[in-house]
């Protein structure tokens, strides 16, 4: 079975980007798109549409965002 090119690429930048999210957000994003290739492979949609080549590189989007503010000490019970 050929996979979309585009489903492909989302699941490279989900790789790729995996150290960068929780472990919930990456489960969360393989399921999304998981069930986007079952929706594509059930039901004969069109193709989704290629981005175009001016768009900035996805991995741009984690150097935009700013620092987590840093988190208060455990009280001592939890230490």
């Amino acid at each position: 079975m050929a996979v979309n090119p585009n489903l492909a690429t989302l699941m490279r930048i989900i790789e790729e980007n995996q150290d960068k999210m929780t472990e919930g957000e990456y489960l969360d994003a393989m399921n999304a798109l998981c069930a986007l290739h079952r929706a594509a492979t059930s039901v004969d949609l069109p193709p989704l549409p290629a981005l175009p080549p001016s768009s900035p590189p996805y991995s741009s989007i984690w150097d935009d965002l700013p620092p987590l503010p840093d988190l208060p000490p455990l009280p001592p019970a939890y230490s």
